[in-house]
C-alpha cells in the first residue's frame, strides 16, 4: 500500500511539474523500467547538486552548476546594474546585493562569486538522504534533461521518500546541473520587489491622510495643566 501511495504522489509531482514524459512512463511501465533512462553521469551530476543543497554550502552549490550558465547570469545582471547606474539609481543593486555593495565590487566578482553572494539571499534546502531512486530522465529543449527521482531518507529521518527534480545540461562528455529554475524565479521576485532579501530594508514613506479625510484635532488640555 505504501508503494502504491508513493507512486501516486510521484505521478502527481510529475504532473504539477509539467513532466508529461515521466508521467507517461510511470503510468504505462512503472518505476522499474524507467530507471535505465538515466545514465550514470547524469545520476552523479544530479546527486552532486542535491548533496550540496543538503550541506547548505553556497560554494558547493555553485561548483555543481554549469559554469557557462553562471557566466550568463553574471553577464545579464551586470548589464542591468550598469544601465541602472547610468540613471543614477540603485534600487536593483540594493535588492540583490545590499546598498553597501558598490557596483565596482560586483563587477570584480567571478561567476561563482556572484552566485554565492546571491544564494545568501535566496532559499535552498534538501532533506538528508541515504540514496536516491532515479525514475526517469525527461528531455527538454537545448539538450537539457530533467532527472526525476525519490530521496530515500537517512536513518532516523523517517520513511517518506520525497520526490526530487534536477535539471541537467551537457558539460563536454559529462553533465552538470543547470541554473535552477526555482533560483531564477526567486531572483525575479527580488528584482521586481515582490519579496525582499533578509537585511534589506526600505524606509517607508511618511503616512498622510487621504484627500478629503477629516483629521481630528488634538485632545484639549485639562484646566490647570502646566505648559
Amino acid at each position: 500500500a505504501a508503494t502504491n501511495n508513493e507512486d501516486w504522489v510521484m505521478k502527481d509531482f510529475c504532473r504539477r511539474a509539467g513532466l508529461g514524459g515521466a508521467l507517461l512512463l510511470l503510468t504505462l511501465t512503472g518505476p522499474g523500467s524507467a530507471w535505465a533512462a538515466i545514465s550514470g553521469d547524469q545520476k552523479r551530476a544530479a546527486e552532486e547538486y542535491i548533496s550540496a543543497l543538503v550541506l547548505g554550502d553556497p560554494r558547493a552549490i555553485a561548483h555543481s552548476i554549469h559554469e557557462q550558465q553562471l557566466e550568463l547570469l553574471r553577464k545579464r545582471l551586470l548589464e542591468e546594474l550598469r544601465l541602472e547606474a547610468d540613471r543614477n539609481d540603485n534600487v536593483l543593486r540594493t535588492r540583490l546585493f545590499g546598498a553597501g555593495t558598490p557596483l565596482a565590487d560586483i563587477e570584480r566578482m567571478t561567476p561563482q562569486g556572484m552566485f554565492v553572494a546571491l544564494v545568501n539571499r535566496l532559499r535552498f534546502s534538501a532533506r538528508p538522504f541515504e540514496s536516491i531512486e532515479w525514475l526517469d530522465a525527461v528531455k527538454d529543449d537545448g539538450g537539457m534533461v530533467h532527472a526525476v527521482g525519490r530521496l530515500r531518507p537517512s536513518k532516523g529521518q523517517g520513511d517518506v521518500r520525497v520526490p526530487v527534480l534536477v535539471s541537467l545540461v551537457p558539460w563536454g562528455e559529462d553533465w552538470k546541473a543547470a541554473l535552477p529554475f526555482e533560483l531564477q524565479a526567486q531572483l525575479d521576485d527580488l528584482k521586481s520587489g515582490r519579496t525582499r532579501a533578509p537585511g534589506v530594508t526600505i524606509a517607508p514613506a511618511p503616512a498622510s491622510a487621504p484627500q478629503g479625510a477629516v483629521v481630528a484635532p488634538p485632545p484639549a488640555e485639562a484646566p490647570g495643566t502646566p505648559r
